[in-house]
């Protein structure tokens, strides 16, 4: 019978934890560490700003009938982020919508590559961009401003650089992992990693809490019996749990190693084929991926089940009602819990879990965020290669 359910008795260190669960670890156990016990509901990064509506509803709710994988038990209501103007509630800490003059602005700057490429440096990049008189006016407003085309161009780059060259499920996996954010909430398969989490503090990963509790949780996703298609599925129909090794099997290859080859993929992409998904040009050498940080982080994935009903016809106004899932009550989800005291000398350090020299998927990505391009619809690939997450702090 598993140990430290509670909070009011917790595994007396977090080694004490970490061997109870490799003791009962099975094939298909995946896990996330925390540093400490948040408040519910256990959501995806991507879903983390939106506004709380204050509706809840479980699996017994009318509602539940529009729920898109029929796997969740309680949904936290949310208010749907439709329009750039809606970003502004994400970030600002005023309820008053923003003038029509500061969201025409905003509309763009999102789209000026120049802009893109010097927001890195800070919200100075606004100066340039604007007439005096703007400047002037909204100058107080920058460091929202900046927030506001962040999240923007997050989902751009997640869009464009991640799921039209490998579809929704893999390219949602990649986003999550290399700093976009995405609408999955990672997990991991190996204890060891979720103890990492568990013990260190975010940006730096090299402090770990002198006291308090901590806690692991442990889900047991359903096992599937035939091989993931990537190709098969999309936001509405995206299975509730993905897997590293499902996600990259058709890719894997004992015999390539052209290391290179990886790191012009998404260039050659945008610049020579202009094409998506060429998954037959696409492969990676068993010995190149162990070296990325999805492997080396054992990286896996939970999908939550959404209440998403949309309401009117298109190409009109939409209006949608949205609620996700609360991963923590999915069934068969358990959590546990240690006392927080020395580091345990038996976790990875940092730089194995985010070895970005040899990640040959990080500098994929960071190469392609490095060029211009200009797509058929007038849209740009923002070049933020500030956004690509190192996965924590270098700087002392």
């Amino acid at each position: 019978m598993s140990r430290y359910r509670s909070p009011d008795t917790p595994a007396p260190s977090v080694d004490a934890l970490l061997d109870q669960l490799r003791d009962e670890h099975r094939d298909g156990f995946l896990y996330r560490g925390q540093t400490e016990v948040y408040p519910p509901p256990l959501i995806p990064s991507a879903y983390r700003r939106y506004r709380r509506n204050g509706a809840t509803y479980t699996s017994e709710a009318r509602e539940f009938a529009s729920a898109l994988r029929k796997d969740g038990r309680h949904f936290v209501g949310l208010v749907p982020i439709n329009h750039l103007a809606d970003s502004f509630r994400l970030f600002s800490p005023s309820p008053e919508p923003p003038q029509r003059q500061e969201v025409e602005l905003l509309a763009r700057l999102v789209n000026d590559q120049y802009l893109a490429r010097t927001l890195a440096g800070g919200t100075g990049a606004f100066e340039a961009m604007l007439t005096p008189h703007e400047a002037m006016r909204f100058r107080e407003r920058f460091p929202l401003w900046k927030e506001v085309i962040d999240h923007y161009h997050r989902a751009e780059i997640r869009d464009l650089l991640f799921m039209r060259p490998f579809g929704y499920l893999l390219g949602q996996a990649l986003a999550q992992q290399y700093g976009f954010s995405s609408e999955m909430l990672d997990v991991t398969g190996d204890p060891g990693v979720a103890g990492f989490f568990a013990t260190h503090l975010w940006p730096k990963y090299l402090e770990s809490p002198r006291d308090g509790i901590g806690m692991i949780y442990r889900f047991r996703p359903p096992l599937r019996s035939e091989p993931l298609d990537l190709g098969a599925y999309n936001f509405y129909s995206c299975p509730a749990v993905l897997l590293l090794d499902e996600l990259m099997a058709r890719f894997v290859r004992d015999d390539v190693g052209d290391v290179e080859a990886i790191h012009r993929f998404l260039v050659e992409s945008f610049e020579r084929y202009h094409t998506w998904r060429r998954w037959d040009d696409f492969a990676i050498a068993r010995t190149v991926l162990s070296a990325t940080r999805i492997a080396r982080q054992r990286a896996g994935f939970l999908v939550p089940d959404l209440i998403y009903e949309e309401f009117g016809e298109q190409p009109h106004a939409v209006r949608v009602r949205l609620a996700v899932e609360d991963i923590a009550t999915r069934d068969g989800t358990e959590a546990f819990y240690f006392r927080h005291g020395p580091r345990s000398p038996a976790l990875a350090a940092r730089e194995e879990l985010w070895p970005n020299e040899s990640d040959a998927l990080f500098e994929m990505i960071g190469n392609a965020l490095l060029i211009s391009v200009l797509l058929d619809t007038g849209d740009i690939l923002p070049s933020r290669i500030d956004l690509l997450d190192p996965g924590y702090d270098p700087r002392p």
